[in-house]
């Protein structure tokens, strides 16, 4: 079980933003997902998280990618990219930091 959390996103989330918080009167969706008969105890101890970015995918992609460049595959060795030498995804402006 997710422990760590559990987190919503994507754009269908944002939209329903005020119906899944309970600040926005959304304290229905918690009740219903904390309802679930013998593992509504399990259920109370991961967190829920809503992620309000539009990009989360492609900045998941980019730090992947930025990982992968950094392992400095035996088949790229001439990979050797400094951080001020990377391009931050779309939206996020100046250094992003990937570490």
């Amino acid at each position: 079980l997710p422990f760590g959390g559990l987190y919503l996103t994507g754009g269908v989330t944002n939209k329903l933003l005020h119906r899944i918080t309970p600040d926005g009167g959304g304290g229905g969706f918690l009740e219903a997902y904390h309802d679930k008969g013998r593992v509504s105890p399990l259920l109370r101890r991961i967190p829920l998280f809503v992620i309000k970015s539009d990009n989360c995918g492609e900045q998941g992609a980019h730090r992947r990618a930025v990982a992968l460049l950094r392992s400095k595959s035996p088949s790229h060795p001439h990979l050797d990219l400094k951080p001020e030498e990377m391009v931050p995804p779309r939206g996020v402006g100046g250094y992003w930091d990937v570490t």
